[in-house]
């Protein structure tokens, strides 16, 4: 991740500079599919020079009032979400996006193996599951968006199981008095939000 600190890229920029690192971490990306097998690195070196010129650009009049780490890293934060959501406008920078939005995503295998540890104990505990049934349905927690920002995906699975469109929920009981009506669940709010902000995609 050091081709893209905020502090780095800024210095390369300023001394027009490519990394070494970078050529590392391209071919790295080329043997794991990150990247088009017609990409050269002069292709991307061209590219990073183009990002680090847009980074400084965006950020120069930022720079004399950051004084924490925690305010660099909500302003790199804010900066490379934008870059990656609206990678197609301006110069061709994709590929050096790309391999930005891949290293935003990486994090130490130890901690990934304990996060799948966790989820699969969650997932396994006390239900007679198949190891088929299982594999799908922690393939589908780990890779696909929290259920409260996937109202699309989830309409089409209702609209798959019925059959149609005209699928409709309500609720009924021998109690009227006991079901209570209700327009906003503080609960449910609660949850997207907090998914909309993990998620740096949701927009």
């Amino acid at each position: 991740m050091s081709n893209f600190k905020l502090e780095n890229v800024r210095q390369y920029h300023q001394f027009g500079l490519v990394p070494e690192s970078l050529k590392k971490y391209f071919t790295l990306a080329k043997f794991a599919g990150d990247l088009e097998p017609e990409v050269s690195f002069e292709e991307v070196s061209s590219q990073y020079k183009e990002f680090c010129r847009q980074v400084n650009e965006t950020t120069e009049n930022q720079m004399e009032i950051l004084r924490t780490p925690s305010e660099w890293n909500d302003v790199e934060y804010e900066l490379y979400t934008s870059l990656c959501s609206k990678s197609s406008e301006g110069p061709y920078i994709k590929d050096i996006v790309h391999l930005l939005a891949s290293a935003m995503v990486r994090t130490h295998c130890e901690s990934v193996a304990e996060s799948m540890g966790n989820i699969v104990k969650t997932y396994s505990q006390g239900r007679p599951v198949s190891h088929n049934t299982l594999r799908q349905e922690i393939f589908v927690r780990w890779n696909g968006p929290s259920p409260f920002v996937a109202d699309n995906i989830l309409e089409e699975a209702l609209n798959l199981h019925f059959g149609s469109k005209t699928w409709h929920f309500f609720r009924s009981t021998d109690r009227p008095d006991r079901i209570n009506k209700y327009l906003v669940s503080k609960t449910v709010d609660k949850k997207t939000r907090e998914a909309k902000h993990e998620n740096i995609f949701s927009e």
